[in-house]
């Protein structure tokens, strides 16, 4: 049993001897151990038959309890019965774990893969493909590690982080009962939308100007000095891209440049970086130690149409952790509306003198620089951390590192999105990559949201060359039906006809030899003037009681094998362990439905023998001794 965990097949390779003897060995042990509840059910039967005034339930009670050869074929339909029920759970379970692998790693009804072409340019020809809303998705492998000093960081993981803002049904994944996906991401989403600055639908263009300089002591604006901006747009769903300008000089005067927006019908600027940094040729003794005020201002000018300021301001700056030597706690943060421009401002410290080791990073952004990144730890993850909600770590994105929070742990049998081993907002996320810098993308695949048909979609996609699509159904069904997985489902379906086939006919089989043997006995009771049919009913009753109790064992050994073996059977598509971990099902109106069949059969064989031995019982065989 151990060995299961282990001892996986390769996709195209042979089966493992394990995966065939160990459920064999448990239904057979199972078969022994139920046989002995037979007879003990039979004993308390007869007790209470005693009782009885009629004659059909005590002789037959009396005889399942007597005679040894009416249980003969016990251990054959135990084992048929465990079989089939076997069968049928481990056929289900196989086909919802599918299921659960395609919703883990799919994560929504239709992904599509991102390409070389820019995020917000995907995004827009996707929409306008597909008349849906492309929603973002980071999907990466990442390494947790201490956030301050040094120490050892975690093995790589995975993180995932989705939009927690959209329609919770977006989401596909395993959840135990009584846990939706809106509760269990409470707290990873930012309490407040962006301030975004609203550029016009088929803007095309927009020009930043940048205002600003530093002052030293003399009064003086200190020479070479420059400053690179970087806008951060945000489409309709949420994804964000940066437009990158050259570097314009400090010394106090407007230099604007005009940048191209991606396509997109509603963009709005939530950011702009601010690389500051000095010049090769500077005088690097001359430079003040001392932090010097930078007030810069960046006016956003369409290329057509207004840029609406938001309501409210709701602007601020942050300083990225490794930039605090360069730059001090900036303030006086302000967005105003000039006429067909947006102009945002801000103050800074600025230690002139420490640019040469670096440039530094301002951030004016449409949202409070957080703190951290909420995130929700899959348990295996936390107990191998020992992690709990508070704790911190740092979450390293490529070159940049963040402070990841943990609000929560995914309860068992949970199954995160994309097989996600932390899940965070991506909003949330991206808000952090942008306050703290250096800003990098957090898009690595989509979600097609507000599609009617995702198979037709997918197709769509495909023969547009927009990325790489798939969906949960396509997937189940390649994991379900591949051909180098399909022989398990007929295997299945073979044991389950093979089971109901050797049922019939071994009772066949054993009955007419068993019920041939009782031929003196009936002879008897029909010349004690017992009625041909009291005599058949005796038989029936007695083969039927037998029938009810091996058949009942049989499923109750097939549930426990089906519960304990039966997770530890199923494999991926690569031949590991599937992820999330398979559960057992038991299909209650297919494991009804064997059962009954059973049972109809085994009492229909039985009833033209029954009927035929009643028959045939003459004074004849009232001359043989006990049937010999």
């Amino acid at each position: 049993m151990l060995q299961l965990r282990g001892r996986a097949f390769a996709a195209g390779g042979g089966a493992d001897p394990l995966l065939v003897v160990v459920p064999l060995l448990c239904l057979v042990a199972g078969a022994a151990v139920a046989l002995r509840v037979v007879p003990w059910v039979a004993r308390r039967a007869e007790v209470r038959a005693d009782r009885s005034a009629g004659l059909v339930l005590p002789l037959a009670s009396w005889e399942v309890a007597r005679r040894g050869h009416s249980t003969g074929a016990a251990l054959l339909l135990v084992l048929a019965t465990a079989a089939a029920t076997f069968g049928t759970s481990l056929g289900a379970t196989w086909a919802t774990s599918a299921q659960d692998q395609a919703d883990t790693a799919v994560g929504a009804d239709l992904a599509v893969g991102r390409t070389a072409e820019a995020p917000l340019a995907q995004a827009a020809a996707l929409a306008e493909a597909t008349g849906g809303t492309a929603v973002p998705v980071t999907d990466r492998a990442v390494a947790l590690g201490p956030v301050s000093g040094p120490g050892p960081a975690t093995p790589e993981t995975h993180l995932v982080a989705i939009d927690t803002r959209h329609d919770p049904s977006l989401v596909r994944g395993r959840l135990p009962s009584g846990t939706t996906w809106p509760g269990l991401t409470t707290g990873l989403g930012p309490d407040a939308p962006t301030a975004g600055i609203a550029l016009p639908a088929g803007a095309g263009t927009v020009e930043v100007a940048v205002t600003g300089a530093v002052e030293s002591q003399r009064g003086r604006t200190l020479p070479d000095l420059t400053v690179a901006p970087t806008v951060v747009v945000e489409a309709e769903g949420g994804a964000r891209q940066t437009v990158t300008g050259a570097a314009v000089p400090l010394d106090g005067a407007a230099h604007a440049q005009v940048l191209p927006l991606p396509p997109g019908a509603a963009l709005r600027v939530v950011a702009v970086d601010l690389r500051v940094e000095v010049g090769q040729q500077a005088d690097v003794l001359a430079l003040p130690t001392e932090s010097r005020p930078l007030d810069v201002g960046v006016t956003l000018t369409p290329g057509a149409g207004a840029a609406t300021a938001p309501s409210g301001g709701g602007w601020s700056a942050a300083v990225a952790a490794g930039d605090v030597d360069r730059l001090r706690t900036p303030d006086d943060v302000a967005v105003r509306q000039d006429g067909d421009a947006t102009t945002v401002t801000g103050r800074v410290g600025l230690v002139a003198g420490s640019l040469v080791t670096g440039p530094a990073h301002l951030v004016l952004a449409g949202f409070a620089p957080p703190p951290d990144v909420p995130v929700l730890l899959g348990r295996d993850l936390a107990a191998s951390i020992a992690a709990a909600p508070g704790d911190t770590y740092a979450l390293a994105l490529g070159d940049t590192t963040v402070v990841a929070r943990v609000v929560g742990v995914a309860p068992p049998r949970a199954a995160l999105p994309r097989g996600a081993t932390i899940l965070a907002d991506q909003d949330a996320l991206s808000r952090a990559v942008v306050a703290h810098g250096p800003i990098s993308g957090v898009v690595d695949a989509w979600w097609l949201t507000d599609v009617d048909d995702p198979a037709a979609t997918a197709r769509l996609v495909e023969a547009a060359g927009l990325g790489e699509p798939v969906t949960r159904v396509a997937l189940a069904a390649h994991l379900r039906d591949d051909p180098l997985r399909v022989g398990v489902q007929v295997a299945l379906w073979l044991l389950v006809a093979a089971a109901g086939v050797l049922t019939v006919a071994g009772t066949v089989v054993q009955s007419a030899a068993a019920l041939e043997a009782r031929a003196v006995d009936v002879a008897r009771l029909q010349g004690m003037g017992a009625s041909r049919r009291a005599v058949v009913g005796t038989l029936l009753v007695e083969h039927g009681v037998v029938s009810v109790l091996v058949v009942l064992a049989g499923a109750a050994v097939g549930a426990v094998t089906a519960v304990v073996v039966g997770p530890r059977l199923v494999v991926s598509a690569t031949g590991g362990v599937p992820v999330p971990v398979p559960v057992a099902v038991w299909p209650w109106p297919a494991q009804v439905a064997v059962v009954g069949v059973l049972l109809v059969a085994c009492t229909a064989v039985v009833v033209p023998v029954a009927t035929r031995l009643a028959r045939r019982a003459t004074v004849a065989h009232l001359r043989m001794e006990g049937g010999r």
